[in-house]
């Protein structure tokens, strides 16, 4: 039995990919579309766009799910101990807010 693979993804930028009968199609906001299906380097180049934004916002997550961004520092210089603030006091979220603009950080 042969399935017939149906669905849509519609971006921020109004541009829908529409799945229909097998076939993929890249409709443009203006509801215009291609007549024929959409070109494989296109679907490669957005799987790896999309694979990059979900490596960034991982790294966002990773930053905040890790216990020692809130843990005290203590630095040890010449026999004196410093306390440092908490990574996450120094963040104040600026790794969300570059993640969820796609952005990478350090």
């Amino acid at each position: 039995m042969d399935k017939k693979i149906r669905g849509s993804v519609e971006f921020t930028n109004g541009k829908k990919i529409i799945v229909k009968d097998n076939e993929i199609y890249l409709i443009e906001a203006d509801g215009l579309g291609s007549a024929a299906p959409i070109d494989s380097m296109f679907i490669l180049d957005l799987i790896v766009k999309l694979k990059e934004q979900i490596e960034i916002k991982d790294k966002a997550l990773e930053f905040y799910a890790a216990e020692k961004t809130y843990l005290l520092q203590v630095s040890i210089s010449m026999g004196s101990a410093h306390a440092r603030h908490e990574p996450i006091k120094y963040d104040k979220g600026e790794r969300a807010r570059a993640a969820l603009k796609g952005e990478d950080t350090p």
